[in-house]
């Protein structure tokens, strides 16, 4: 697996980005390179889920789970480290810098509190996804993180 750049990470961020602030929420799938967003609705008479996902070489690393009252609003968000794993069993330096990417937008458009990142833990070596103490851990044993969409404070599910 080649290493991911900067550029591939903008696009995740500029699809998500441009698709909850817009007012088209028809069904579409869009790539570019190994980078893939992709919105789907359920067509059921009663069925409500919206869910907006990016994918890392086919594999989802984000889901959005939006809103059934408001469809342009998250009120979840599941992380995964999307198969791809270093020696450690952490995720892959490309699958934390598109986390990373799309954490930081989804903080400044107020969805959940602003500084969530994957890291990794300098005393235990783990990637974790939070703010210091109030953090999860992500890797190939724990491989999903909740949060629930909130702009005042992190809430895991």
């Amino acid at each position: 697996m080649t290493r991911s750049n900067r550029q591939l990470t903008q696009f995740a961020v500029r699809k998500v980005d441009e698709f909850l602030h817009s007012e088209n929420i028809g069904s579409f799938v869009e790539s570019q390179g190994n980078t893939e967003v992709e919105y789907h609705q359920c067509t059921g008479r009663d069925c409500l889920l919206r869910t907006l996902r990016v994918k890392l070489f086919g594999e989802i690393i984000l889901t959005l789970v939006l809103s059934p009252t408001s469809p342009l609003t998250p009120s979840g968000i599941i992380l995964s480290g999307g198969n791809f794993y270093d020696s450690k069993g952490r995720p892959s330096r490309t699958t934390r810098e598109r986390l990373n990417g799309l954490l930081d937008s989804l903080g400044q458009s107020s969805f959940i509190p602003e500084g969530i990142r994957a890291f990794i833990d300098k005393d235990t070596g783990e990637c974790r996804v939070g703010c210091g103490e109030a953090s999860r851990p992500l890797s190939r044993k724990k491989d999903t993180v909740v949060i629930l969409s909130n702009s005042q404070s992190l809430v895991f599910s």
